[in-house]
């Protein structure tokens, strides 16, 4: 299947998504073997989710943090600078505070082949554990306000040298039971980019300053 995604006229960037937890050496040589040379770039998107065990328990992932780090470690010894990585993470998990989601974000940013970076907020879906569990016990979930606060404070932080693969997720209508911000992504993303001009933000701004 990868050297048939591969042969596509027009293809020049082949993204991979998986858990870091199944990233092993065997793993990165069978892409690099598929992958043919006219590909300009490989990325692999990591499921992390958050460096916080605890967390992580706590949504069932099925691994901690160190299978990250371990998976990061096989792209540096194996991939000869080949691959490139982009860490998936969720913001406004139950308990974590944002000094948490900021250690995430830097944690697990820190290496060099770590190109990218998906944000989103934490959501609940309709027919899943999680709607039961919220059910019962409501936990306090981001508004759009102060998810936008956060992830600017993360921006702040993040070297320039990473992509920003994404900042806002939806879902349909009929699977969302909350939080519900009743904004599209176009508006979602206009009210950052204000927040951001606002208060002189710019990626990697603290950074310069430290």
């Amino acid at each position: 299947m990868y050297r048939e995604a591969a042969s596509i006229k027009g293809v020049v960037a082949m993204i991979f998504s998986t858990r870091p937890d199944y990233l092993g050496k065997e793993e990165i040589q069978l892409i690099l073997e598929c992958v043919p040379e006219n590909i300009d770039e490989i990325w692999i998107e990591l499921g992390l989710q958050s460096t916080n065990d605890c967390s992580l328990k706590w949504i069932n992932r099925g691994h901690d943090a160190a299978c990250y780090f371990k998976a990061i470690e096989n792209v540096e010894k194996y991939a000869d600078n080949k691959i490139k990585v982009a860490p998936h993470i969720i913001l406004g998990l139950p308990g974590e505070t944002e000094e948490d989601m900021m250690n995430t974000v830097l944690q697990s940013t820190q290496s060099p082949v770590v190109k990218g970076l998906k944000l989103h907020h934490l959501q609940i879906h309709n027919r899943t554990p999680l709607e039961k569990i919220y059910a019962e016990n409501p936990f306090p979930l981001l508004s759009v306000e102060k998810y936008i606060e956060i992830t600017a404070k993360i921006i702040a932080k993040l070297p320039p040298d990473k992509v920003l693969f994404r900042l806002f997720t939806t879902a349909p209508a009929e699977y969302l039971i909350a939080p519900k911000w009743n904004l599209g992504t176009q508006e979602a993303l206009r009210k950052f980019e204000e927040y951001l001009d606002a208060n002189h933000i710019t990626q990697g701004c603290e950074r310069c300053m430290e």
